[in-house]
């Protein structure tokens, strides 16, 4: 940008900074995303600041704060499903169960699996995991984690009681009863 530029932008932005900032505090409550979004709009009226020397930028202001902010929210929140990092085998096991249910599950239902699946301890997920995903028979599974035979089976079937337990307390699962 031009030094004369540079001065016109300066201006330019303490006229409008507190304008700005306002019709992004209009569209998020999140004030992270509020500078997230002040910073994508400033960034983009650097770039193409010759479009925005008008007499009254704030038409325009407006229409690409509006537009923005609806790109940030899709971005953000909307096309990205908000859950819990699983790890590959947590996930494996998330699908599984998934496939089981009768209707693909509504957003609450994901996240009560997420939050059961995670609730349970690394060693009853492995025991799983290998159980159901993998194939594995009691014996390969007691082998690998060098338990009894029976202590997997136990293991496995008390973690499989907790996860349907807490599935069956969901809201959802009590208005298909």
């Amino acid at each position: 940008m031009k030094p004369e530029n540079l001065t016109l932008f300066e201006d330019f932005y303490r006229r409008y900074r507190v304008y700005v900032h306002g019709l992004c505090r209009k569209r998020f409550s999140n004030i992270e995303d509020v500078h997230d979004l002040e910073a994508l709009i400033w960034t983009e009226i650097h770039r193409h600041f010759d479009r925005f020397q008008l007499e009254d930028a704030r038409p325009l202001l407006h229409k690409l704060v509006t537009w923005r902010a609806r790109d940030l929210y899709r971005k953000r929140y909307k096309e990205r499903e908000h859950f819990p990092e699983l790890n590959l085998e947590d996930g494996e096991l998330l699908r599984m169960m998934e496939e089981v249910m009768p209707t693909r599950p509504r957003h609450d239902e994901r996240l009560t699996l997420v939050k059961a699946l995670q609730g349970e301890n690394e060693l009853d997920r492995a025991l799983l995991f290998g159980r159901y995903l993998e194939g594995l028979t009691w014996e390969e599974l007691a082998a690998r984690h060098q338990m009894h035979r029976n202590s997997v089976q136990k293991r496995s079937k008390a973690s499989l009681e907790r996860l349907r337990a807490m599935l069956d307390a969901t809201p959802s699962a009590k208005e298909a009863t």
